[in-house]
């Protein structure tokens, strides 16, 4: 399927240097994620000559949701190795600290996931820095994007990283875009220019990435949405095999379509 859908990219007109001038790989930082980004550093820096990974620690969000809920803290948690530095978040004071734990994990295992998709010898010579935004947090559901850059050395250019978790509060489990929306009203919708909005930085790229969707076939949009997100199986942590994910915003819910680097890697279309 991926080479029906370069295919149908090349049949899209547009200019690709003016497009790639467009991409814009810092538009979900947050100051706090952007100030550990920065400690991180420094410390990395410190301790180059160690090959040793290094976890740092700074709080940024304190929530209370409701007088029913718990209230709850989220914090910062730096990974960081070589040339590699990966934010997210942890949770604490939930009054049922187990659930607590397993949700940390959760959060850690997700965000560090994508370093299984490199080989030793492509990880010795990575660079990547990744960092997180919580898109929505209430009594039920967080969910939090985490997007960045990584370059191998020698490598034509630099890869966009994009990826989601969406987490159930009330049972501290990750839930993948069909446990949260009906997968069959997603593609209908998505296929009613109507009814989206892509969340691009220009208008040139939001009608490349418009003429890319409106590109899919009906069924091929279906099996990428089913495969949508990570998914918890037999204990193990899966990533989607057609780079697709979901998270949730205030305004709704939005899904993101792998792409091609010309189209700034992901495509992000939010469904009103």
């Amino acid at each position: 399927m991926k080479h029906k859908l370069i295919i149908l990219l090349l049949l899209t007109t547009f200019s690709s240097a003016n497009i790639l001038f467009g991409c814009n790989n810092s538009t979900t930082k947050s100051s706090s994620t952007q100030n550990n980004s920065r400690e991180s550093n420094n410390s990395r820096d410190k301790d180059s000559s160690s090959k040793a990974n290094n976890i740092t620690t700074k709080t940024d969000i304190n929530t209370t949701k409701n007088d029913s809920i718990d209230k709850y803290t989220l914090t910062s948690k730096t990974y960081t190795s070589n040339n590699i530095t990966i934010t997210y978040p942890q949770i604490s004071n939930l009054s049922d600290t187990s659930k607590s734990d397993s949700i940390n994990k959760l959060l850690e295992n997700v965000a560090l996931n994508l370093l299984k998709s490199y080989t030793q010898d492509e990880i010795n010579s990575l660079t990547m820095e990744v960092n997180y935004k919580v898109t929505l947090q209430n009594e039920q559901y967080l969910s939090i994007v985490y997007s960045g850059l990584s370059n191998i050395e020698d490598a034509a250019y630099p890869t966009s990283l994009f990826y989601t978790v969406n987490i159930d509060l009330a049972t501290g489990s990750i839930i993948p875009l069909s446990s949260f929306a009906n997968i069959n009203n997603i593609n209908s919708k998505l296929k009613n220019p109507s009814s989206i909005k892509v969340l691009a930085d220009t208008n040139e790229l939001s009608d490349a990435q418009k003429a890319f969707l409106t590109n899919l076939n009906d069924s091929d949009l279906l099996s990428l949405l089913k495969d949508s997100d990570f998914k918890l199986s037999d204990g193990t942590i899966k990533p989607p095999t057609t780079g697709t994910y979901s998270y949730m915003t205030s305004e709704g819910i939005v899904v993101s379509l792998q792409v091609v680097h010309a189209l700034c890697d992901h495509a992000e279309f939010l469904i009103k």
